[in-house]
């Protein structure tokens, strides 16, 4: 392959004194400004005809015309030379800094950062003006709790949820400014908001990160304001302010953190699935189109892409979500397409999806030779744009912006697991349900995390939820990944209320069963124990109905769990409307002595701290001569607002609480 001379200018020639550079305007950060520019009577050099992988151009932003050649790998070492912007070089060796930014060897000498090094290609036929890889494709690695415990853990607040869904959602209280004035956690909210934080823990951030890469293009408040705090932060902890922007390892900001736990979390909002399931209809070719369109018209995507599973129902599964950040389109004939990605999985580089517009497919390998690819069939490929993300958050063209998964007008069912492994919900006599929403999830990591299921919530219908296949999460994580084994969740989303089901353990090659159903004015969660799983998980309800007799604003979390249940048990937590009761029911209870732990927690509109208003550990539950008690210590304890049933008693003993004083 040849060039000409005006095409290809590599690192050797004349070296001005390091000594002298100084007085032309030569900054320290390996960019050359305006003033050295002309001191050096540097000029521009015209763009490669050809494409190679080892030849890169310098591509700078607008405010630089050139780029500092280093004598080693860091900004640290003295600098040799400069190159214009556009000029060609050939890189042989690649190699991190201290600080973990990654700088490139010249095949004359010298080093210069990667920031700045675009794949050399003149049939590109679209580019994400604005976007430069090197620097918006930040050099953190996708990150789960695992690695990152802190940063992720409080990753999200009950701030988000208002900005996402209401404060009307969210709050008991009203207020204009809630820095002000706390937001006081309607139960439902401080539930659902902890079931996000668990899943941020456990998965990968590969749609944060993709999203946040995007918003350099827009330079939004939103990102001004995480570019300040992140500055002020690193200042307060002596780090390099500059990294603030490259998003280094070191640098992985509370604010950054939360920038990204926040357009995670929004990948499963309706108004967000929507759009995906829309596009995942198309053929690659119309996708690609779309996406050439967009990049010509300054529009900015992420692009997703799933592995293909199927359920023992013979369904296609969509798991082991990926994002990745397209921002250039290149032409390589014969119908050959390659779009330029970055993937936040494999910092430092560029990757390249690959389309084949005649068979009408798409292909993409990572660095580990982990192969995605698809056809006109798969739909397995989906594009989100920014500004369906953005635009709802800042011009508030309706309130609340998206819809909320929880709420009373919601009139759906979402169930979910959080953890890998399989899940399945079918309906009556285990068929597949027609109305049946899925919401892929794409945390990146290879992770098999299962869609959300959405189905209709009617009355007098009951769901049958199977999960297997757990690979065991973590609790108390550290960088190393080790901690004790807390298996994996179900949560349950309706119209007013959350259940779950917590701590789910199947045996190796086993299953675990539950079911939930809803009635009129009652809704049940039950988990029906085998010869493998005798141990109940922790089965949760929480509800935004007053259910004692005073009428004050507030809702309620109700958890139970008991251990040693005999085979084929079925132990159930249940929420009454009509007669404001949540109760359990365990039709094992003939068989043996049961010893329970019972938590029931209050949200009162008019206290900012929620109250454990009931708590016993390995309490045990007795039925005798009519009369429930829970025992503690040899000591009696009336039931706390709840029935306990057994198939022999009919009508179930009812306990309610009237002021401070539990009352049959």
């Amino acid at each position: 392959m040849k060039f000409h001379a005006s095409q290809l200018i590599l690192s050797f020639g004349f070296f001005p004194d390091p000594q002298s550079l100084p007085q032309h305007g030569l900054q320290v950060d390996g960019i050359v400004g305006p003033q050295t520019s002309n001191a050096l009577e540097i000029t521009s050099v015209s763009q490669p005809t050809s494409y190679t992988e080892n030849l890169y151009f310098i591509d700078l932003p607008p405010q630089y015309t050139g780029l500092n050649i280093r004598q080693g790998a860091g900004a640290s070492f003295p600098i040799l030379n400069s190159l214009p912007n556009g000029t060609v070089v050939s890189v042989v060796e690649e190699q991190c800094d201290r600080n973990g930014q990654l700088w490139a060897k010249l095949s004359g000498g010298g080093w210069v950062t990667t920031e700045f090094l675009a794949p050399t290609a003149t049939n590109t036929v679209a580019k994400l003006k604005g976007f430069y890889p090197k620097i918006q494709a930040f050099g953190l690695e996708n990150y789960s709790g695992g690695k990152y415990p802190v940063a992720t853990k409080n990753a999200l607040s009950l701030y988000d949820l208002i900005d996402f869904f209401g404060a009307d959602n969210i709050c008991y209280n009203r207020s204009d400014d809630y820095s002000q004035v706390p937001c006081i956690p309607k139960a439902i909210a401080q539930t659902w908001l902890n079931q996000q934080s668990k899943l941020l823990q456990q998965e990968g951030h590969s749609e944060g990160l993709g999203v946040a890469s995007l918003l350099f293009t827009e330079n939004t408040p939103e990102l001004q304001r995480t570019l300040q705090q992140s500055q002020s932060w690193l200042i307060s902890h002596q780090i390099d302010h500059q990294d603030a922007k490259r998003l280094s390892t070191a640098a992985l900001t509370p604010a950054w953190s939360h920038l990204i736990a926040r357009y995670t979390t929004l990948q499963r909002v309706d108004e967000i699935t929507n759009q995906n399931r829309e596009i995942r209809q198309k053929s690659p070719s119309e996708i690609l189109a779309i996406l050439k369109n967009g990049l010509q018209n300054q529009r900015a995507y992420t692009l997703g892409l799933y592995q293909l599973e199927r359920d023992h129902l013979g369904n296609l599964v969509l798991t082991a979500g990926y994002v990745l950040t397209p921002f250039a389109i290149e032409d390589h004939g014969q119908g050959k397409m390659l779009v330029r990605v970055y993937d936040s999985n494999f910092p430092h580089t560029v990757q390249t999806v690959e389309f084949d517009l005649n068979k009408n497919t798409w292909r993409y390998k990572t660095p580990m030779n982990e192969v995605y690819s698809g056809d006109r069939t798969s739909r397995n490929l989906e594009l989100t744009s920014l500004s369906s993300r953005t635009n709802p958050l800042l011009f508030k063209a309706q309130n609340p912006p998206f819809s909320c998964p929880f709420c009373q007008i919601n009139s759906a069912l979402g169930i979910s697991l959080i953890g890998q492994g399989k899940l399945i919900v079918t309906g009556d006599r285990n068929q597949a349900i027609q109305e049946t929403v899925a919401k892929p999830y794409k945390g990146g990591q290879g992770k098999r995390t299962p869609p959300t299921y959405q189905v209709p919530y009617r009355q007098n219908t009951s769901y049958t939820i199977t999960v297997s296949d757990i690979q065991m999460p973590y609790a108390n994580q550290n960088a190393s990944g080790t901690g004790a084994p807390e298996g994996a969740n179900v949560a349950i989303t309706g119209p007013g209320f959350i259940a779950a089901a917590e701590g789910i353990r199947p045996a190796s090659g086993k299953v675990s069963r539950m079911t939930i159903q809803g009635q009129e004015d009652q809704v049940k969660l039950s988990f029906t124990t085998n010869q493998f799983s005798t141990k109940s998980p922790k089965l949760v309800f929480a509800v935004d109905q007053q259910l004692d007799r005073q009428n004050r604003v507030g809702g309620y979390i109700f958890e139970v769990e008991t251990m040693d249940l005999s085979q084929d048990a079925l132990f159930t937590v249940g929420l009454d409307t009509k007669n404001k009761v949540i109760y359990f029911e365990d039709n094992d209870m003939a068989t043996k002595q049961r010893q329970y732990n019972i938590k029931i927690t209050h949200f009162l509109g008019d206290t900012n701290t929620p109250i454990e208003i009931f708590s016993l550990t390995n309490a045990v539950l007795t039925q005798a001569a009519g009369q429930c008690r829970l025992e503690k210590n040899n000591q009696r304890v009336n039931c706390p607002r709840i029935y306990l049933v057994r198939r022999e008693y009919r009508p179930p003993l009812w306990w309610r609480m009237k002021g401070e004083a539990m009352t049959k």
